[in-house]
């Protein structure tokens, strides 16, 4: 799997004949019969003076349209989130917006992502009109998840610390430790897999303390996610025992069907990595009757690509199954095909298939691209020319300018923290590459266009499949010029927001992996690299150098510079190259902390503060 839903807990915790579903062949469990929509009663064409039990009628037509969803479904929550917008008054408000958070959450569920943030932004404006604070934090909460869905990531993020900061102002410790298993889903979704397995870890021991062994269950099998996605086999197979042990109960709607075939699919290809073959077989298998339990198209194919992948392994079957669950995968969502060639790609690499693994690298590579700039280019906006007219629509033009440049700023941010660096890294290079053209005497707006363009040259980072970029350091020749392609993606990125300050970042972002000698991705060389890429070029490695990575220790300062005077020359640009060392050299013994020297703007940004309140909210006993 790509990403993880967060799970709603199952109507009932009652115990079943269902068998371990991690190990067992048979799986007894069915949904219960869905009614027709028809059976809810109308949608009220006018609200009574007190709408309280018309709320209370809908609301529940609304959870049985949500848990089992008829063909009218979709239609039927849209007529319902229009009705709800007609409400005068704050009439029973716990119901009003707890209607809303489950109409936010079908729509969610279905892959609606506007349609959940529509219908979670009017439950946070009930819920602040209420002066209800509890329904503030779980409209809130709802609101960061639809928000992550639509990629409004850094708003996404916002909403959820709100959310966990109500719930620990209200004492309500069960909500808070739910609100950070959507926080930890935003991590998996943006692709920082040790942060959201801690997440995950800690909340499953709090929800087992207190006896809440499903959303136990649920927490421990996003982490053993997590793990897969870091190459964490053996404590990923740990976590998908304990989630087994943990909560063998009866899974009653579809989605919670859907949810388990998850879970086999992640235990069947852990245990693949394992070698444990036999095992992942008869996990595959049992996946396959859930799936057939579900009557879900999805939890089908899923299942049918862990059928595949077992048989691959054991000999049983060959390409075939595989590319038919990929095209199975190809007439679902983006998300379901994304997924579906990251496990394929894992399978063909088991296997040593290396050749067919690489062919399915690049389609993934083509695939992320283009769902990263779309999700970009709807999260970003374009602003419309007639915003430039009179001062109020100026002020409102800067406002967008401010808010698109922050966005880019606080993704490479995130992008510097899946690929192993810490969220101070992009400010380092920003200062260093200000710093060192001032003190070359460059003209304030060049000093300020390249400490802009510095934060910015790995946001293409984004497009670089979590596999490639854990192994960055051990990559093929190859699978090195797949990687290569996100400076031109984050180029192209910049490119679509048609904004004029970033112009000269462009270059600068396309261009700073290219080498003196002609040997870097686009083969230019020497002076037809701008200066100003070469500038970060000096600047990112030295940084790299002088930082903890994944799979080396950190070089000192003296020992960083050396070893980039070997490639005075070759990598870098010989004259330059020898400027720079000197002045880093000087500036070094200037200030009593140079690391805190050069990255005092982070102290300033707002998801760096942001990620330490919630840091400060993650539990830290065991």
């Amino acid at each position: 799997m790509a990403y993880r839903r967060v799970r709603p807990r199952p109507v009932s915790r009652r115990s079943s004949d269902c068998q371990n579903f991690a190990r067992s062949d048979k799986f007894t469990c069915q949904p219960t019969k869905p009614m027709s929509a028809t059976e809810f009663g109308a949608i009220p064409d006018r609200w009574d003076d007190d709408p309280s039990a018309q709320l209370h009628s809908l609301r529940e037509a609304v959870i049985q349209q949500r848990d089992f969803p008829t063909a009218e479904a979709s239609a039927f929550m849209t007529a319902a989130l229009e009705a709800l917008g007609r409400i005068r008054g704050e009439a029973s408000p716990r119901d009003h917006v707890l209607c809303l958070i489950d109409i936010a959450r079908y729509f969610y569920l279905n892959e609606q992502a506007e349609r959940a943030v529509q219908a979670s932004a009017s439950a946070v404006a009930a819920a602040s009109a209420s002066g209800r604070r509890d329904l503030e934090a779980r409209a809130r909460m709802a609101h960061g998840t639809a928000l992550r869905d639509a990629n409004a990531l850094f708003d996404s993020m916002n909403e959820l610390s709100q959310a966990l900061e109500l719930f620990r102002a209200e004492g309500d410790a069960v909500w808070e430790a739910k609100a950070l298993n959507n926080l930890g889903n935003w991590y998996v979704h943006v692709g920082l897999h040790d942060e959201a397995q801690e997440v995950f870890e800690r909340i499953a021991g709090y929800f087992l303390t207190v006896g809440d062994r499903v959303s136990a269950w649920m927490a421990l099998d996003n982490a053993a996610v997590s793990a897969l996605r870091l190459g964490d086999i053996r404590r990923g197979i740990a976590f998908s025992d304990k989630a087994s042990e943990t909560w063998s109960g009866e899974a009653k709607t579809a989605q919670e069907l859907l949810w388990v075939v998850q879970g086999m699919q992640t235990y069947c290809e852990l245990l693949l990595e394992a070698g444990r073959f036999d095992e992942a077989a008869r996990c595959a298998r049992t996946a396959r009757v859930v799936a057939r339990r579900s009557k879900s198209a999805r939890a089908e194919a899923m299942a049918a690509m862990a059928c595949a992948i077992a048989d691959l392994a054991t000999g049983r079957g060959g390409d075939e199954a595989i590319d038919e669950a990929i095209e199975r995968a190809r007439q679902g969502s983006s998300n379901e095909l994304g997924a579906a060639l990251e496990t394929a790609i894992r399978a063909y690499e088991r296997s040593e298939r290396l050749d067919k693994a690489l062919g399915l690298q690049r389609e993934l590579l083509a695939l992320s691209a283009e769902q990263k700039f779309d999700s970009m280019r709807r999260a970003l906006g374009r602003v419309s020319p007639d915003e430039s007219q009179g001062l109020a629509k100026m002020a409102q033009l800067g406002t967008a300018v401010d808010r698109k440049v922050s966005d880019l700023i606080n993704t490479a941010v995130t992008q510097a923290l899946r690929a192993g660096h810490d969220e101070f890294r992009v400010f380092r290079v920003s200062r260093l590459a200000e710093l060192f053209t001032r003190a070359e005497g460059w003209q304030v707006e060049q000093v300020r266009s390249i400490a802009l363009a510095a934060k910015l040259i790995d946001i293409g980072v984004m497009i670089v499949p979590d596999e490639l970029l854990r192994r960055a350091h051990r990559l093929s020749d190859e699978e090195r010029r797949v990687v290569g392609e996100h400076a031109r993606f984050g180029a192209d990125v910049l490119v679509s927001t048609r904004l004029s300050m970033l112009e000269p970042c462009i270059p600068v972002v396309r261009l700073h992996h290219e080498r003196w000698d002609g040997m870097g991705p686009i083969r230019l060389s020497e002076a037809q690299i701008p200066l100003e890429a070469r500038v970060v070029s000096l600047c990112d490695v030295l940084d790299a150098l002088t930082h903890d990575r994944p799979w080396r220790p950190s070089f000192s300062l003296p020992s960083a510079l050396r070893l980039m005077r070997e490639e005075f020359g070759s990598h870098f640009d010989p004259d330059l190259g020898r400027r720079f060392a000197a002045w880093v050299q000087q500036e070094y013994w200037k200030v009593d902390d140079f690391e805190t020297h050069l990255a005092a703007e982070a102290s300033e940004n707002s998801y760096v503060r942001m990620r330490e309140r919630i840091r400060r909210l993650i539990p830290t006993g065991p």
